[in-house]
């Protein structure tokens, strides 16, 4: 059994692009037998709920929830049972649905009310499903990065389907550079030694990370064949014009597939835009959360 499902590539990134955090706790509450491990910042009744991406953390809105906190929103983001530090969940566990009950289960916990929701890839399948599922305690619901359900067409599902090599799991440097690339406009500059400990961390739980990337592109098709974009919130879209990950579409056929939906395409940006391009993000998204009565 793997002892900890995190993308240390997120560790390594929010370190390097110099993303320090004052004022976050690392709490924990027990869901479905299990802990999950969550991040804590600010207080009061104006709530953001941050949901990661596929084999990531809760560290990688560190950015984001800092600059919230000190605007006076109380902001939380989770590490998805089965990610980061919430271990010991069954394979089962990772659909799309499970996911989103896991989120409304921590959401009844925590007693989350009028929740602003944000996701990134494949966490903004599970803040969608759970919109769906409970709007009256959604206030606004945002993508930040590649979102799944909007877009189907990918430099790396491509690259997978040709080669055999799947760039979500790099099992050697040259992989993991790779990965990099379709995550970033600039890739940022990692050590020898941190690129090692990387795959070293890849291989040595191969079987593992490669049942859950099963999952996930299963239920990415299925997903996006029944995606419903028909929100009664407010709904927003901030999206890397060079996502790699998740190619954006034209922004026409975007504001079609996401009706009502604000649109933001930032140039010179890949699938990660609360890391790549920490401020405006944090701008962008303050605006469009401040014009929401």
């Amino acid at each position: 059994m793997i002892k900890k499902i995190s993308i240390v590539l997120i560790v390594f990134i929010i370190s390097v692009c110099v993303v320090f955090s004052t004022g976050i706790k690392i709490q924990s509450v027990e869901i479905s037998g299990h802990k999950v491990y969550f991040n804590e910042s600010g207080s009061g009744e104006k709530n953001i709920l941050f949901v990661h991406g596929l084999f990531a953390s809760k560290e990688q809105w560190n950015g984001m929830m800092q600059f919230f906190s000190e605007k006076g929103y109380h902001c939380y983001a989770l590490d998805l049972p089965g990610y980061g530090q919430s271990v010991g969940y069954p394979l089962n566990s990772y659909t799309f649905q499970n996911e989103a009950n896991y989120l409304s289960e921590f959401i009844e916990r925590e007693q989350i009310t009028h929740v602003n929701l944000v996701g990134n890839s494949m966490g903004t399948a599970i803040v969608s499903l759970y919109t769906h599922q409970h709007f009256r305690n959604v206030n606004t619901l945002t993508y930040i990065g590649g979102a799944v359900g909007v877009s189907n067409t990918s430099d790396a599902f491509s690259f997978h389907q040709k080669t055999g090599v799947n760039p979500f799991i790099p099992t050697t440097v040259d992989q993991f550079k790779f990965e990099l690339s379709l995550l970033f406009y600039k890739p940022p500059v990692l050590s020898s030694s941190q690129m090692e400990n990387i795959v070293k961390m890849y291989t040595e739980n191969l079987s593992h990370y490669q049942a859950v990337y099963k999952i996930f592109a299963q239920q990415n098709d299925e997903f996006y064949k029944k995606y419903n974009g028909k929100f009664s919130c407010p709904v927003f879209v901030i999206w890397g014009e060079q996502d790699k990950i998740l190619i954006p579409p034209p922004l026409s056929q975007i504001k079609k597939r996401v009706e009502n939906s604000q649109v933001i395409l930032l140039s010179e940006c890949g699938h990660l835009p609360m890391i790549e391009k920490t401020n405006i993000t944090n701008q962008a998204y303050l605006n469009f959360i401040q014009s929401v009565k």
